[in-house]
């Protein structure tokens, strides 16, 4: 049975506003005891400088959000021939290391937590934004679509089958990459094996035609990853760290998988057996159900996961207060609503009216659309 049909509408009437919401409450993730289960979602913002250095613009953007239990920051790049977009941060020189310290620092002195989501694009880029560098996947399979770059919009081309010794040196970067988000003073790192980057196209049975030991089964698709927590967590330690999923479709960056249902459960004991902090789970969300999956992706890595679980996918507060409470997750994040509204947790605690979010600005440069959103103190009568 569809869960659609199984969840459709149920979360929304648990909770109005006149209900304390569980999402209000404070939680122990990992190492961390955060104030309230009101998480911001990972978001491309693009206005890093050129070289990837988080500047003052992104320190005063994070900073308005620092009342979320946990800011997980957009996806970050290991080293350049990672990256995925123009005026995409990194975390790669040291120059980056001490432009995200001050974005901790600033987050921290206005009492919040913080991580780094770790990123690695695979084949969703192009030399013109890679210094040249040709794209990489487990397999050559090109993605359909286009990417910007500073030349325009252009194909993705199809990327080069990484090597099996490749692939141990860019678990090391992953390894290194986590190591300096902790010294730039990061509480956590989240790995982004979601959204058809290099990790999601390692797990997807379409992406990866691999016959060696990192393809074929879903034991040996589900290995790159494992071994990517497995290094980051012997780096940094276990309590530190987090992984992020998508389940059904992802449209943008042409990627499905079509045994999710046998896969997840392998990958999810395994983070157990890993000890990692949280797994945070986008699913596809439309009318309040599950849309176009035949399972229960929360229920399923409850059933062998037992650390923090996070609920995203576009969830408003009350269909994320009923999950918490019926112990279907342990947090949410959203997206857009903090985006546009840099005090929404004061908003979600007061039932007030929500700012909307520009569409136009979400990967403009400078601070329209990005750190002039009014909060309720600043905002006209």
């Amino acid at each position: 049975m569809n869960t659609a049909s199984l969840t459709a509408g149920i979360y929304h009437h648990l909770f109005d506003y006149a209900d304390h919401s569980p999402l209000l409450d404070s939680y122990l993730i990992g190492h961390s005891i955060v104030k309230n289960r009101i998480f911001m979602a990972p978001m491309t913002r693009l206005r890093a400088e050129a070289d990837g250095s988080p500047n003052a613009l992104m320190r005063e953007y994070y900073a308005q959000r620092a009342s979320a239990g946990l800011i997980i920051t957009e996806g970050t790049y290991l080293d350049r021939t990672s990256i995925a977009y123009a005026n995409q941060p990194g975390i790669e020189t040291a120059k980056h290391v001490s432009g995200w310290k001050a974005v901790t620092r600033a987050v921290h002195e206005k009492g919040g937590k913080i991580a780094l989501q770790l990123h690695h694009a695979g084949r969703i880029t192009h030399p013109l934004l890679t210094n040249g560098w040709t794209p990489v996947a487990p397999s050559a399979v090109k993605a359909d679509g286009e990417i910007h770059t500073p030349d325009g919009k252009q194909s993705f081309q199809t990327p080069r089958e990484l090597d099996v010794d490749e692939i141990a040196g860019i678990i090391d970067l992953y390894a290194a990459a986590a190591k300096k988000a902790v010294q730039a003073d990061f509480d956590f790192v989240e790995i982004h094996a979601a959204n058809g980057y290099l990790p999601h196209t390692f797990l997807s049975n379409r992406t990866n035609l691999r016959t060696d030991r990192y393809g074929g089964s879903i034991e040996n698709r589900a290995r790159f990853v494992i071994e990517i927590a497995k290094a980051i967590s012997d780096a940094i330690g276990p309590e530190r760290v987090g992984i992020k999923f998508n389940i059904g479709e992802f449209p943008a960056h042409d990627i499905v998988t079509d045994d999710e249902p046998q896969l997840y459960p392998y990958v999810a004991k395994a983070m157990q057996a890993i000890g990692i902090a949280h797994i945070h789970i986008q699913q596809p969300i439309t009318n309040w159900g599950i849309a176009d999956v035949d399972f229960d992706p929360l229920a399923l890595f409850r059933r062998y996961y037992t650390g923090t679980l996070i609920a995203g996918g576009a969830l408003d507060f009350a269909q994320a207060s009923g999950l918490i409470a019926a112990d279907r997750a342990d947090a949410s994040t959203f997206g857009r609503a903090w985006l546009a509204n840099p005090d929404l947790v004061e908003r979600f605690k007061t039932a007030s009216r929500l700012n909307e979010a520009d569409p136009t600005t979400f990967y403009s440069p400078g601070p329209k659309g990005y750190t002039d959103y009014p909060s309720l103190t600043t905002q006209p009568a």
